[in-house]
């Protein structure tokens, strides 16, 4: 039996806590307090033109996005982000004559294409919301799904837009993100894409638990979350200071030994397949510490946790100075 495994460095390196004492400033409100993220540029509704693109359906096959999220006829889902409404014709299809598709943005001239959107294709359960930076202004407890595509990378206020949603889904509704792989080496500017580890940390602090992730399309993740039974208590913030990403003054880290997982023979009997997502801190050493599995087949994560706390770098220099860094990275496992 041939096997092949391959794992993929994301090139996304954030500086870890211990970095960011270098000043006493308040943090930056473009960066989450939590994973250090920063939020990228909304796109402004004269660029609206780049959502209807031709090449779309196939960089993204939306279609094959919606099919994996199984829409239920006659539900109640909600487009948060909706632009021009690309997305809010095609849940507005799935939903069916019987279903309601709330279809939210913050820029009027958005929600004025997508009424002319929705006019010329004679879509009938569409209702355009106006939301706020920090709510999508949706009704409360009667949300079934609320779909953001390539959307939740933007918001200037992450946490009061998911404690809002949280609201407005049902018990049992379901958050999900469809975002461009922070993994992978793909065109699409770093700001504009995240890893599953950022995402999960982001999401599951205020009261969701990530309840399955689907890797069917080209460039996307699709993460799909549900509410937790009770929502958290205030996220503590990791510094309040903002987090750089590795660039400008910084020297990133280069890898000097690195084994590779061992393909654990009970999954390859079995022939089972997975990927197992890993964040981990590399420190002023360049030794790699912390490692969390934070999604994957348990059968793999012991295997892929192992290998990692072997793993040695470079340090990673800011102005000459060691600095430790957060590290994402996906390893597939792979049978052929």
């Amino acid at each position: 039996m041939s096997r092949r495994l391959r794992s993929a460095l994301v090139a996304c390196l954030l500086l870890g806590p211990a970095a960011l004492l270098t000043s006493a400033q308040t943090a930056d409100p473009g960066v989450h307090p939590l994973s250090g993220r920063h939020y990228a540029q909304t796109m402004s509704y004269q660029n609206a033109a780049w959502l209807d693109r031709a090449e779309r359906m196939t960089e993204e096959e939306p279609d094959k996005a919606l099919d994996a999220i199984h829409i239920v006829k006659g539900s109640t889902v909600a487009d948060v982000g909706a632009g021009s409404g690309y997305m809010t014709a095609k849940l507005a299809a799935h939903v069916g004559p019987a279903g309601r598709v709330y279809a939210n943005d913050i820029q009027p001239e958005m929600l004025d294409l997508l009424r002319q959107r929705m006019a010329k294709s004679g879509i009938r359960n569409v209702e355009p919301v106006l939301g706020a930076v920090d709510d999508p202004k949706l009704p409360e407890h009667a949300i079934d799904l609320i779909l953001m595509v390539d959307v939740y990378h933007e918001f200037s206020h992450p946490q009061e837009m998911l404690r809002n949603m949280r609201r407005e889904l049902k018990d049992d509704g379901r958050l999900v993100l469809v975002e461009y792989r922070k993994e992978a080496d793909i065109p699409i500017k770093l700001e504009h894409r995240m890893a599953i580890g950022e995402a999960k940390l982001e999401v599951e602090a205020e009261g969701y638990a990530l309840d399955r992730i689907d890797e069917s399309l080209p460039r996307q993740h699709i993460l799909i979350f549900r509410k937790a039974e009770a929502p958290p208590p205030a996220a503590p913030r990791i510094s309040d200071v903002a987090p750089a990403s590795v660039g400008g003054d910084i020297v990133p880290p280069r890898r000097l030994v690195g084994p590779s997982p061992i393909y654990p023979a009970a999954a390859q009997k079995k022939r089972l397949q997975g990927t197992v997502y890993v964040e981990a801190m590399i420190g002023k050493d360049g030794n790699v510490k912390d490692v969390t599995i934070t999604f994957g087949n348990p059968v793999f994560a012991q295997a892929v946790f192992e290998a990692l706390q072997q793993w040695k770098y470079t340090p990673t220099l800011r102005q000459g100075e060691p600095i430790e860094v957060r590290l994402y990275t996906q390893v597939i496992f792979q049978l052929k």
